[in-house]
């Protein structure tokens, strides 16, 4: 394992470094294992309740951070060098075989010559899985296979180049890759050919980069299409945040508790969408000052689904700054301090300071973000858990 000093930002971990995805850094193109890779000395565990109630069950994790400095026993977080396969700038020579060399990690040809990771590499359709294209597989595949011996049964594994051939223009055309063992040569454009790599026999390995072939407990099912490395939809991250603030019952959830207790509620719910349940809904509202619409959706359960406000994370918010305003001023030195002011004896339109209750300044207040998973090529794709072994811990900011 070769050490990389590269410092990042603990929002970076989350994006654009989080787990899954691919990252240039330093000459080197990387890519994130899962969170079962980190060091739980280092990644401690953290705390935010409201955002622990709408994930269910599983850990909140940070990972490894540091502050001043970096030393020799600064925890780190751990990366895999991704795609495998390079090519020489000076000489074109392609490989795979990159290394040790006198003991030390080198990332240099024989020629002396540095190693530039392949711009291209296999991600699934569905399944979020990625690869790297087998090269010299794919070199010795298409039309000249079956009509030449020499080709299909090629084993020159040092013959492989990768060129760029400025008399085919700037397109995909001009990028080549040729085994000078058997003379076979096919160009980028045969590599992104919608179904390319399924008739080139090249199918999904059903994991991600850093998991071993074992992992794999049934074959995967879906296409393989090649992009290039630094594109956008190789890495889809699914996040979730909350502001960590004290717990507070929103308004709606005790304007529903107020509509349950209404004498005619019961009677709305009953009727069932009918002639009395629209009557009652209307009376009930002009009696709680809530819109008709809401009694209905109580009364339809509505209220429990995750679209509503009356479970979403920001309307407990709005409730916990609400109780914040009529305190005053803050003193109490935890993670949410907000002051609140009162508008008497303000000067001003008297129209426009009727109609605000108070001010508030925000002095401090704690955002969690959490990354459940990431996904690949697809909005629709499968999601992939941050944590491969425990698929409930979750990796925090």
């Amino acid at each position: 394992m070769e050490k990389i000093r590269h410092d990042l930002r603990l929002s970076e971990t989350i994006s654009p470094f989080g787990v899954g995805a691919i990252v240039d850094i330093r000459g080197e193109s990387l890519i994130a294992p899962d969170t079962s890779w980190w060091d739980t000395k280092f990644a401690s565990e953290i705390s935010c309740e409201r955002l622990m109630a709408r994930l269910g069950a599983g850990k909140l994790r940070q990972p490894p951070t540091h502050a001043g400095r970096a030393g020799k026993q600064t925890p780190t977080l751990r990366y895999w060098r991704f795609p495998a396969w390079r090519f020489c700038e000076r000489c074109d020579k392609l490989t795979k075989l990159t290394g040790n060399k006198k003991g030390k990690w080198s990332n240099t040809c024989d020629c002396g010559g540095m190693l530039v990771p392949m711009r291209y590499i296999a991600v699934c359709e569905k399944g979020s899985h990625v690869r790297d294209i087998p090269w010299f597989r794919w070199a010795h595949r298409g039309p000249a296979a079956s009509k030449s011996e020499a080709v299909r049964f090629c084993r020159d594994y040092k013959a492989l180049r990768f060129h760029k051939l400025a008399k085919r223009g700037e397109g995909l055309a001009s990028l080549v890759v040729k085994c000078y063992g058997c003379g076979n040569s096919r160009s980028f454009a045969e590599l992104v050919a919608k179904g390319g790599l399924k008739r080139d026999g090249i199918r999904c390995e059903g994991r991600q980069p850093w998991e071993p072939k074992g992992s794999v407990k049934e074959p995967c099912i879906h296409e393989l299409v090649a992009v290039q490395r630094g594109a956008t939809g190789n890495y889809i991250a699914q996040t979730i945040s909350a502001l960590d603030i004290p717990e507070e019952r929103p308004p709606s959830v005790e304007a529903a508790d107020k509509i349950r207790g209404h004498a005619l509620f019961a009677k709305v719910v009953a009727d069932n969408g009918g002639p009395l349940a629209e009557t009652g809904a209307q009376w009930i509202a002009q009696d709680l000052g809530v819109t008709p619409e809401i009694v209905q959706a109580v009364a339809a359960g509505e209220e429990n689904s995750d679209g509503e406000m009356l479970l979403d994370l920001k309307d407990g918010e709005w409730a916990a700054f609400l109780k914040k305003l009529d305190a005053g001023r803050d003193g109490s030195g935890t993670n949410f301090v907000v002051d609140g002011r009162s508008l008497e004896g303000v000067p001003g339109p008297t129209s426009l300071i009727s109609r605000v209750n108070g001010i508030g300044q925000v002095r401090r207040v704690r955002e969690v973000r959490a990354l459940r998973g990431f996904r690949r090529h697809d909005a629709e794709a499968a999601l992939i858990g941050v944590d491969l072994v425990l698929q409930p811990v979750v990796h925090v900011t």
